[in-house]
């Protein structure tokens, strides 16, 4: 290696502390043949370094990545512009790991093309960490829309059950609501209201004793389960005969409607 190569070597070996693996630097001729490799790059793969010569450095590359590999050198050699890429490099234990490859061109004194200086880091840590969040994050936006398709064909079903019914299904009938969460609490309100009942909803009992006064409700829904439970919800007749209910929370509209109605006494 010429004094000229060796120093564009350097110069394109990233700076690195004491407990990185040392940059593999590679020297390509203007055909993209391998001209060199570092001892760090034979002691990463196993292979010597006339075994990199020519086209031999590409046998270390995993076979999914080489198209790609072969397709941005091409690019960056015809347009002698610089490169980073990301891929995959067989180590000598026969382990593929992630690298970082930034290469250069090189140029004689008199600015003749001599062909591309390089390196390759190990990134293979941190390339993983970032691949573990991308499925996270695909994991969570899956169910995100999962989640939101449940809710709207509830709707739906809500809706198509009520547009049915030739007059409201409850109408006359006063329920009281006593429900801590605040989404729960209103999502039964509005199914309830929808099929015309008369609707008061409190957030604890002292609440809804507060808010109650003259008004006298004929069914009354309570949440019965220790927060941080699988909830149910008691939907009880306040009136003689006195009978109850119980629904698994997060309570499903049609069975909420069918228990009011049957325990539901109208005035």
């Amino acid at each position: 290696m010429h004094a000229l190569s060796q120093r564009a070597a350097n110069d394109a070996a990233p700076r690195r502390t004491d407990d990185e693996p040392p940059a593999m630097v590679w020297l390509a001729r203007p055909d993209l043949s391998c001209e060199s490799v570092s001892r760090a790059w034979s002691e990463f793969t196993g292979h010597g370094a006339e075994q990199a010569l020519g086209e031999g450095w590409s046998r270390c590359l995993h076979p999914e990545d080489l198209a790609r590999w072969l397709d941005a050198c091409v690019r960056a050699f015809d347009a002698r512009a610089s490169f980073e890429l990301e891929y995959r490099m067989r180590r000598r234990d026969g382990q593929y790991r992630w690298v970082l490859d930034r290469g250069r061109p090189r140029y004689s004194r008199d600015g003749a093309f001599l062909g591309y200086v390089g390196a390759c880091i190990d990134i293979d840590e941190r390339k993983r960490a970032e691949l573990d969040l991308a499925r996270a994050l695909e994991r969570e936006r899956r169910l995100r829309v999962a989640t939101e398709e449940a809710s709207r064909i509830k709707d739906e079903l809500v809706a198509s059950v009520l547009g049915r019914l030739a007059e409201p299904l409850l109408r006359g009938v006063r329920v009281l609501i006593v429900e801590a969460e605040a989404d729960a609490r209103e999502g039964m309100a509005k199914v309830l209201q929808a099929a015309g009942a008369d609707v008061r909803a409190a957030a604890s009992s002292a609440d809804a004793l507060d808010a109650l006064g003259d008004w006298r409700p004929d069914v009354m829904l309570a949440d019965m389960a220790p927060r941080g439970c699988d909830g149910l919800v008691s939907v009880r007749a306040l009136r003689p005969p006195r009978s109850d209910a119980r629904l698994a929370k997060p309570v499903q509209p049609v069975a909420l409607l069918a228990a009011v109605s049957r325990l539901a006494v109208p005035v």
